[in-house]
């Protein structure tokens, strides 16, 4: 598990830019909801390196989306880690 990663200001300022990038990249790609900065995950265990996270409504197998639907495995050199959340709401 994690103990925490301290960011200097300037890496937290480009990992911050490259997350807006990403969404604005990734938001009309099916089934996605959202984007983040977060630790990977494989195979259930946090590997504790920093990843562009994309939020999915529903994991599909890469071979039944369209070639335009494939979140890359790496964006701008940030390796990706796609995550199954569900339905997103706003909670009013």
């Amino acid at each position: 598990m994690s103990r925490g990663v301290f960011l200097d200001n300037s890496l937290k300022n480009k990992l911050m830019d490259i997350c807006n990038q990403a969404y604005k990249d990734f938001k009309n790609i099916k089934n996605v909801v959202g984007v983040g900065i977060g630790f990977k995950y494989v195979d259930g265990k946090n590997t504790e390196e920093l990843c562009i996270q994309v939020l999915v409504s529903k994991k599909i197998d890469e071979k039944s989306l369209a070639t335009n639907d494939i979140i890359p495995k790496e964006y701008l050199g940030i390796k990706t880690d796609i995550i199954e959340v569900g339905s997103i709401a706003p909670y009013i």
